[in-house]
């Protein structure tokens, strides 16, 4: 979980457990309740998911309010993806601060629970999102750039594997794995 991901980067005598791995949806769709939900329970899994808050019960394509809290209270963490998944580099801090602190207030009032981590729309970030990002009170964020992560990294700069049925194959992963 994330919860035990930040612990272990803030505590570099926690050992972080071999082979692990942070599975993670972006954007909040339904059928991460509909199709991954169901499997997750089945394996006895968590994962996270990065919801965009401004369209939480906004009709059928996305997660619902009830949905985010029946899924945080079985376990899965639900995350930031900011207020409306705008290009953060492309906004003042101001409008970068206004975006990850509403989207985090909005969860936390829905699943009561602190929200701790973000994953940057599209990947986009420059010095003022990693700043606004902290200040939002965010320990950890998320980028789009193919990599793994591991304590030695920044917390809100944190690389990730893009997984779908069009995307990475396994012998990419291991061509990455061995650079």
């Amino acid at each position: 979980s994330l919860v035990g991901s930040e612990m272990c980067i803030r505590d570099s005598k926690k050992p972080i457990p071999e082979k692990s791995i942070l599975i993670t949806f972006d954007d909040g769709y339904m059928d991460n309740y509909t199709n991954a939900f169901p499997i997750l329970k089945e394996l006895d899994m968590k994962a996270t998911i990065f919801v965009i808050t401004s369209v939480i019960d906004e009709g059928s394509y996305y997660l619902s309010s009830e949905r985010i809290k029946e899924m945080s209270d079985y376990g899965i963490d639900i995350e930031s993806h900011t207020a409306t998944h705008s290009h953060l580099d492309q906004l003042t801090y101001e409008e970068q601060l206004k975006e990850l602190k509403d989207s985090k207030e909005k969860i936390e009032s829905i699943t009561g629970k602190k929200v701790l981590s973000v994953a940057y729309p599209y990947g986009d970030l420059n010095e003022n999102s990693t700043k606004a990002v902290k200040e939002a009170g965010y320990s950890l964020a998320f980028t789009t750039n193919l990599g793994y992560s591991d304590r030695d990294d920044t917390p809100v700069k944190l690389d990730r594997i893009y997984v779908s049925s069009r995307s990475v194959s396994y012998t990419h992963l291991r061509a990455h794995e061995t650079s």
